[in-house]
């Protein structure tokens, strides 16, 4: 991952890793005043190959990431959910393949904000309102997540509470050909690879 970005972005420290991509904070300075957002990076190979025991097949990152930004776009300007900037993608260094930036809200998720802060009921309460808020705007756009983790929820600088990383997320009545979630929060009919529905959000 190289330090500077497309359109002037810096990064400036690692957030977090997932199965396949990277998420960093970075910054720019517009007329001299720092804006932050993160950026969740993802390696495309030109062709399959094997990252840590596991084949990565590109094909089926592409179409995943097409899709991911499809639905993030579809759900963007909710407060309730986190607010997408951009997308960027550019052969990388070696040209053998392309890096791709989706550039998003900066966010902490609730695990390390809770781990900081005393855990106050009402702000519990908050965060069980904002993220049933999150689940009607996706329910009203026919969107299941697939993934909702502690890891996955977040708390923006302006202080709600957020429903991010759609990377699992699906279509209503979209054919599922693997399975997606985290086996301490998935619903019993993703673990058993059925249909899921809007109840499957709820469950997790």
């Amino acid at each position: 991952m190289k330090r500077r970005l497309w359109n002037n972005w810096e990064v400036i420290d690692k957030l977090g890793e997932g199965s396949y991509s990277e998420v960093y904070k970075a910054v720019k300075k517009v007329d001299g005043i720092p804006l932050y957002c993160a950026v969740k990076y993802i390696s495309l190979p030109k062709v399959d190959k094997e990252k840590n025991g596991t084949v990565i097949h590109t094909d089926e990152i592409i179409a995943s990431l097409k899709q991911e930004i499809n639905i993030i776009q579809k759900l963007n300007g909710h407060r309730n959910i986190l607010n997408y900037l951009n997308f960027h993608q550019e052969p990388s260094d070696d040209k053998k393949g392309a890096d791709c930036y989706i550039y998003m809200e900066l966010a902490e998720d609730i695990e390390k904000y809770f781990s900081r802060v005393k855990r106050d009921p009402a702000e519990v309460l908050q965060l069980g309102i904002d993220i049933c808020q999150a689940l009607e705007v996706c329910e009203d756009k026919n969107i299941i997540h697939r993934d909702i983790k502690p890891s996955n929820i977040f708390r923006g600088e302006d202080g709600v509470f957020k429903l991010g990383d759609f990377g699992s997320a699906v279509v209503l009545g979209q054919q599922i050909n693997e399975f997606h979630g985290t086996y301490n929060y998935i619903a019993p009919e993703i673990y058993k690879e059925e249909t899921p529905d809007y109840t499957s959000d709820i469950y997790s």
